[in-house]
């Protein structure tokens, strides 16, 4: 369910079936704006989502309601051709922060920020290169282990629009995990992604 009962602000809410753990419920209530009358929007969201239910625990304890909170803002940074609305090429920036209970989520605690532009190129308006950091903290499973405790990682990639409906995402990632020194290298992960829409 969504409502929006203007421009500037939005509550949605949703309840999805999960196979493994059985209902979540989810809702996200936020506020959007544009500065400078330029097209330059932006957006403000805060989430929380709850397993209504009972839940075992990493240490064999049950608990009820298991449940997170979110944060996600977004803005659009500079705008190639402010006065075109059709034309999305700019640069955006992004930053989000996440937090959950150690004793039932893998990853309890997390944050991120990263900007992505679009239309690098003139020739490619479409194509869109970014970067971005995200850091961890690891859930309380995860510390029974040598090298856990956080993580955090580096990513670079560089989308090629091929058709309106067809992209190939180059993507390169740098991750490192603490404490550094029970690591003997920094793991690195490049991929290449297909994404088709319809």
């Amino acid at each position: 369910m969504a409502l929006k009962p203007n421009d500037s602000f939005f509550l949605t809410l949703g309840d999805f079936r999960c196979p493994v753990h059985g209902d979540m419920a989810i809702g996200e209530i936020g506020t959007r704006w544009k500065l400078t009358g330029r097209l330059m929007p932006g957006r403000l969201a805060f989430g929380s989502w709850i397993h209504p239910h009972n839940r075992e625990d990493f240490m064999g304890n049950m608990g009820f309601g298991v449940h997170g909170y979110y944060l996600i803002a977004e803005q659009m940074l500079w705008n190639a051709r402010p006065g075109t609305p059709e034309d999305a090429r700019g640069l955006r920036g992004f930053a989000q922060w996440g937090d959950a209970d150690p004793m039932f989520s893998g990853i309890a605690w997390h944050q991120g920020v990263g900007v992505e532009w679009v239309g690098p190129f003139s020739a490619r308006p479409g194509d869109v290169v970014g970067a971005g950091f995200t850091g961890v903290r690891l859930g309380q499973a995860y510390y029974q282990l040598p090298a856990s405790g956080r993580e955090s990682s580096i990513e670079l990639f560089y989308k090629f629009r091929v058709r309106s409906w067809m992209g190939l995402t180059a993507d390169f990632q740098s991750i490192g995990i603490s404490p550094v020194a029970l690591m003997q290298t920094r793991p690195y992960v490049a991929t290449l992604r297909l994404t088709l829409s319809y």
